[in-house]
């Protein structure tokens, strides 16, 4: 990730919408939250190309950006991602939003309960960000 900077980050970004998949979608997201990673002071810049993009696909990688992240996870760029589409029907969109709070709650379960009790998400994502919480 140290041999590209936040010019190849934007060049990149538009191959999500070419040919998408949810396979391919998901191979970039972890491209590009393994770069925000290594460069945090860069992560409200890739957010930014991504956040409230007209494709769904780009918006899911809004979602899930900082997947890969434990304690850095900046979680109001999370709550942001997930109210902006929450209402989105997109299976996909709806998947993210769950996997994304799932995988949060492995670190805070007490935000994600709070998140899930004061924001009205779809079944999906409700589900999906219920499965490892009733184990903690």
């Amino acid at each position: 990730m140290q041999r590209f900077d936040i010019d190849d980050v934007r060049t990149l970004s538009h191959w999500v919408t070419v040919r998408p998949a949810r396979d391919t979608v998901d191979l970039w997201r972890r491209f590009f939250g393994l770069y925000v990673q290594h460069h945090l002071d860069e992560k409200p810049i890739v957010f930014a190309l991504f956040y409230k993009h007209d494709n769904v696909w780009m918006r899911r990688i809004a979602i899930l950006l900082q997947l890969p992240e434990d304690y850095t996870l900046d979680a109001d760029m999370l709550t942001a991602a997930i109210i902006y589409d929450r209402a989105t029907p997109d299976p996909q969109i709806q998947k993210a939003i769950g996997w994304a709070l799932r995988s949060y709650g492995k670190y805070d379960a007490a935000w994600v309960r709070g998140f899930l009790r004061s924001h009205g998400l779809s079944q999906i994502a409700s589900t999906e960000a219920h499965k490892h919480l009733l184990d903690l």
